[in-house]
Parts: C-alpha cells; sequence; structure tokens
C-alpha cells in the first residue's frame, strides 16, 4: 500500500462498497505523519480518566463499545474501567474490528439511542 497509495485507495473503495468514498480512500494511505498525528491527538494526548469520573459522579450512563477482532482497542482498559465504576457498561460487537462505526453504522446508531 506504502509504495502504491492512489492505487491503494481505490482499491479500497472497490473492497469496501458500502463505506463512503473519501473514507475507504483515507483509509488505507497509512502515513506517518497520520499515525503520528492521529496517535497524538486521539491516544497519548488525552487522559480519559477524568472525564469518565465526572461523567459517572454526574449519573450519566456510558457505554464502552468495540469491535471483538480491533486488534488497536485496550480491552483491559476497557474492562478495568467497567468494574471500577457502577455507570459503565462494555460491550464488543462480535461480527467487526476497527472499522466498527464504517462497518455497524446502524449497531452504533442504536447504541447511542439506548
Amino acid at each position: 500500500m506504502c509504495e502504491h497509495r492512489t492505487a491503494a485507495s481505490w482499491l479500497a473503495v472497490a473492497l469496501s462498497p458500502d463505506a463512503p468514498v473519501p473514507l475507504a480512500r483515507q483509509g488505507v494511505l497509512h502515513t506517518w505523519p497520520a499515525y503520528r498525528d492521529a496517535l497524538e491527538a486521539l491516544v497519548l494526548g488525552q487522559d480519559w480518566r477524568p472525564v469518565v469520573e465526572t461523567l459517572v459522579r454526574a449519573n450519566v450512563p456510558l457505554v464502552l463499545t468495540y469491535g471483538a477482532d480491533d486488534p488497536v482497542v485496550d480491552t483491559g482498559l476497557v474492562a478495568e474501567l467497567a468494574q471500577q465504576h457502577a455507570g459503565i457498561e462494555a460491550t464488543a460487537h462480535s461480527d467487526t474490528g476497527h472499522e466498527l462505526p464504517i462497518a455497524q453504522p446502524a449497531w452504533c446508531a442504536e447504541q447511542l439511542r439506548a
């Protein structure tokens, strides 16, 4: 993919016909800046525990969802948060991985509605 980014991005569209074209194309670029910036902004640069604790104190139900086949999810942290706080539920979608919101949008929407 790294040697043929343009071809890979269009192949991703063909392999994921249900995904929006721009999203499918961007999803396979795997550039170092994309990894670095996403890791910094979404994971390393965030401390989610105070947010979670604030929501629990305010009695806001919190459901942590993830794809069961997602190799990126820290399932240990998810389980730890669910065990530490009575207001947190953890649930995994058994038939998907890292692409959960794209692959199962109806299921994700139902989680939000519930």
